[in-house]
């Protein structure tokens, strides 16, 4: 049977890498390109009968042209088909007057060719269907086909503006593009655009089909090889069968390393080292998953083959076996700070810029494979000390020798790692678990004393993994802020104004604007050039104002003379930036950038051009946290790390100069005796870590953090203890069937019987304690998801209640100013007094005219890269306008950047609406999660204060006399 078995699996693993290799060899890029080009237009055609459907059907027409008098029953149509991704655009007289969504509104139909086309904007691609209905009104149905800024972005949530190849290999082709591209048509074969396969790694039906098959293939090799080894063992050579076995998957994984494959062939995460990155044997998740199983599979097949097992008679002579059991004892310590550092490493080597417990298991992409290596390596130390434990009662059989040999080992630790690293408490701790092994054979065995001892070690020992780690990266971030702060410049953007201030000055396009603009006054089309064109990619995390002179005399009228106060900033507060002619920085608060210039050109006809650009940066700006928007996504760089709980200070001659956050410095340098250049961490009494760095004699700069409180890693202890309890407990209930399933028994009866027979061997009085503490842990429970969601709901709506209230304030004194003004130009008035006042508010706003065409924003940088068009919310619109509603609260979506609007509308005397406010909440999400993240921690905290009940209902079932696994075998 053995035999037939081990070709069955042979035969299967050829099969498995002949089938993978097969795939490789036969599908090419062509292939892939044929498969899914074809169906993209068969997906298009789709949606373009849909809109055809729409555009026939008469009773959807005659509502389309009532629609200013019907405005809800064409919203409720237009919603219908956003789910297929087509969305309605109505125009009269070429001007839009309802649109579906106000991610992109095209400004004009005109010039869009009837029946279908496509289009390519600045900021997505389309497929257009254009249908007139009366002399004067228009319908346009628009189906994304690829979204144009960073294409290549990955979106974590499901975006509510998806476009047709979002989930595809593909990509819209290039004019130039001439190999391996595929035509994509209507359905009445009319041209509409062209595809290619994306240049980055892609994942697909044969990609796929090759990774299960090498996974398969592996499994069944490794499966074979293993029942090769138990051959062996039983034959009795047991200690070559494990070199063989180890052989193997050393073999296997050095493959793995070296080529790589499978990170290669599929864009997934998990091999991503993006995700997760240490060393050689572990450059990415995936790999730190397999190393951990192959550890776990081989410690397990050691155990299995244990009573094959003969030491040989050298090791077992008397003067041998207490140095043998002694280098074994230091062998499993070393052993063991491997595993841990590795396993500390899933915090420190990881993406997630967030540490808090709370935060990552309910947030954090990876968090399944994460519990699942953590589990994984918890076996394994366990099980490592079941080994050792065996060896020792073979190398050294009285209980004295033995416990001395293991506190002489564990002294021995402690004083090598007192030499290299403060690992004391933890090596204790692996003692104790040695220990604490040392009186049983396994922890499937119900001596309840030894596993609520060994679960307790472990949970402290995974929380001090746990916090250290936190240290580490909390250390990190800090180190990172230092040399910014060290730094008075943003390097990354100096390195780019030379270039700028050399091809503003050659711009005759930018000339041509500004000459127009002296006449016809339009500042805002000129800036929108300056920002598409000099101020994308990395500077488009700074917010830009600008002023334009031509032949010395202003194209706008501006509230002061800037040539002036140009010069009252360079003679006062600045100073001049190094490589460049005409860039200047002020002097500003620790973590702002303020840069400006004045550049000066001519032109062949004698006419003279002077443009100031002032560039102002927070490093917690808005555009810094959209990821998209950035030229580098995938770069993780100083911006990107929250900063609210660090607090910084800067010290001049010993002095404080300035200090941001809630930690109060002292006025006088305490630290001008430390070394320069050089890291110092020191923590105070006042729950702070501090790191120090002094760039030269004169300079000292800080940041701190608040350390987290003793109560969280209490609540990690009680948590871990749980979980390992729970972990357990499933695996003793899988080894009462494992017996049946190898008996050949696995039948639904037997599983009954089985069931019954677990049910039977408990004790009445188990069963009504363990009633009345499942009652009390149940009605816990309870409560605490009760309060967490009722606690929940009312903060959201006092949340909304808050915001609703503060945009009617705010309304209610726009209306007033208004009110006051004697230009009868009520707009006007609106966009001046809210330009004088952005340089010192610190909410958004956004002002659009009654039609909803913006005409005032505080964050022009996401109009200005058409992340989102300059017309107000559709939904928002209807409510202010139809529905007649005096404020609003939307939520909205760039990509996967959500975010939260309130919207009011703006009336004169006469109640007549002229114009309406938006306040965008960007720190929607932000706010969100730690609301969140607070409930959760409360409600955890809760659930520790009576976890005791927890602790009780694990004592009561595991003291029951259950036989495992360990009793068949």
């Amino acid at each position: 049977m053995n035999n037939k078995l081990r070709i069955l699996l042979f035969v299967l693993t050829l099969l498995f890498f002949a089938t993978a290799f097969s795939v490789k060899k036969a599908i090419n890029d062509i292939d892939i390109l044929e498969l899914e080009s074809k169906s993209l237009g068969e997906k298009l055609q789709r949606k373009e009968q849909l809109i055809d459907e729409l555009f026939s059907d008469s009773l959807v027409i005659k509502t389309f042209i009532n629609s200013e008098r019907y405005p809800l029953q064409v919203r409720e149509i237009s919603n219908s088909y956003q789910h297929h991704q087509i969305y309605i655009y109505i125009y009269k007289d070429n001007k839009p007057i309802f649109w579906s969504t106000n991610v992109y509104v095209p400004e004009t139909d005109a010039g869009i060719k009837p029946e279908a086309s496509f289009i390519n904007a600045e900021n997505y691609s389309f497929f257009v269907k254009k249908k007139q209905i009366t002399g004067s009104l228009n319908i346009l149905a628009l189906i994304p086909i690829q979204r144009n800024f960073n294409p290549n972005y990955q979106a974590r949530g499901n975006p509510s503006f998806r476009t047709l190849i979002s989930n595809t290999q593909l990509q819209v082709a290039d004019f130039g593009d001439n190999d391996n591209i595929k035509n994509i048509y209507t359905k009445d074969k009319v041209y509409l655009f062209s595809v290619k396969l994306k240049s980055s790694k892609y994942s697909n039906i044969y990609l796929n089909i090759q990774l299960l098959c090498w996974g398969l293939g592996t499994l069944c090799s490794v499966v074979l090889i293993t029942t090769i080894c138990f051959g062996m063992a039983k034959a009795g050579r047991a200690l070559w069968s494990i070199l063989l076995l180890i052989a193997t998957f050393v073999v296997v994984r050095y493959i793995d390393l070296e080529t790589n494959w499978l990170s290669q062939i599929s864009n997934y995460k998990l091999f991503s080292p993006k995700v997760y990155a240490y060393n050689y044997i572990s450059p990415n998740l995936w790999s730190f998953l397999i190393n951990s199983i192959v550890l776990l599979w081989i410690l397990c097949y050691i155990l299995s083959i244990r009573k094959y097992i003969v030491i040989p008679e050298f090791f077992l002579r008397q003067k041998h076996r207490p140095i043998c059991y002694y280098l074994v004892l230091l062998c499993t310590y070393f052993l063991y700070s491997e595993i841990l550092n590795q396993l500390s490493t899933l915090i420190t080597h990881s993406s997630f810029e967030n540490e808090e417990l709370i935060t990552l298991f309910f947030s954090y992409d990876f968090t399944i494979y994460h519990i699942l290596i953590f589990t994984i390596n918890i076996v394994s130390i366990i099980l490592i000390a079941n080994i050792v434990v065996i060896l020792g009662r073979k190398l050294s059989p009285k209980i004295i020798n033995n416990i001395n040999l293991q506190l002489m080992a564990l002294v021995t630790v402690l004083i090598i790692s007192g030499f290299y690293q403060d690992f004391t408490v933890i090596y204790i701790l692996l003692g104790l678990l040695i220990l604490t092994s040392s009186f049983e054979k396994s922890l499937l065995k119900n001596d309840i004393y030894t596993q609520v001892i060994t679960f307790i070690t472990l949970s402290i020992l995974s929380t001090i993994l746990y916090a250290e780690a936190i240290k580490v990266n909390t250390k990190e971030h800090m180190k990172m802020i230092l040399l910014n702060l060290e730094s008075d410049d943003d390097v990354q953007a100096v390195s780019l104004f030379s270039k700028i201030e050399h091809d503003i000055s050659k711009d005759a396009q930018l000339k041509r604007l500004i000459q127009i603009a002296s006449t016809n006054p339009n500042p805002e089309i000129i800036n929108s050039y300056i920002q598409k064109n000099y101020l994308s990619g990395y500077l488009s995390n700074y917010n830009f104002t600008a002023y334009y002179y031509f032949n010395g005399m202003p194209i706008n009228n501006y509230s002061r003379d800037q040539l002036q106060v140009y010069r009252e900033k360079v003679i006062n507060h600045s100073s001049k930036v190094n490589h460049t002619q005409n860039f200047y920085k002020l002097k500003t608060e620790i973590g702002h950038y303020d840069y400006f210039a004045l550049i000066n050109s001519s032109d062949v006809s004698g006419n003279d051009y002077s443009i100031i650009l002032n560039l102002k940066k927070n490093i917690n700006s808005l555009t810094a946290g959209i990821p998209f928007l950035s030229g580098n996504i995938n770069s993780q760089n100083f911006n990107h790390f929250s900063l609210k709980n660090f607090n910084f200070a800067i010290y001049k001659k010993g002095v404080l100069i300035s200090q941001n956050g809630k930690y109060t410095y002292p006025n006088t340098d305490k630290y001008v005796d430390k070394p320069i250049d050089e890291f110092i961490a020191i923590d105070d009494v006042n729950e702070h870590n501090h790191l120090i760095l002094r760039p030269n004699n004169e300079t000292t700069l800080i940041v701190s953090t608040p350390t987290q409180s003793y109560w969280q890693y209490l609540t990690v202890i009680s948590v871990t203890f749980l979980y390992l309890y729970i972990t357990l407990g499933l695996l003793q209930l899988l080894f009462q069937f494992i017996p049946i399933y190898i008996k050949r028994k696995f039948t639904l009866k037997n599983l009954y019987q089985q069931l019954r027979y677990i049910f039977s061997r408990i004790r009445y009085s188990t069963r009504i304690q363990t009633l009345v503490i499942a009652s009390v842990l149940i009605a816990i429970v309870i409560s605490g998801i009760i309060s967490f969601f009722s606690i929940k709901i009312q903060t959201e709506k006092s949340r909304k209640d808050q915001k609703l209230e503060y945009i009617a304030s705010v309304v209610h004194n726009l209306e007033q100013i208004s009110s006051l003004d004697s230009t009868n130009n009520l707009i006007e008035a609106l966009y001046t007094k809210m330009s004088n006042l952005n340089d010192v508010m610190v909410t958004n706003f956004n002002l659009y005219d009654k039609n909803g065409k913006l005409f005032f924003t505080t964050q022009p940088s996401i109009y200005n890269h058409n992340l989102i068009s300059s017309y107000i919310n559709p939904n928002a619109y209807l409510e202010l306008n139809v529905l007649k509603k005096n404020e609003s609260l939307i939520y909205e979506q760039i990509v996967d950047f959500k975010y939260e609007s309130a919207y009011a509308a703006i009336k004169d005397s006469n109640y007549k609406t002229i114009a309406y406010l938006g306040i965008p909440y960007f720190d929607y999400e932000i706010a969100e999660s730690e609301n969140i993240n607070i409930l959760l921690k409360t409600n955890f905290k809760y659930l520790y204060n009576h976890s005791d009940h927890f602790r009780l209902l694990g004592c009561v079932y595991f003291q029951q006399d259950y036989r495992t696994f360990a009793d068949y075998t």
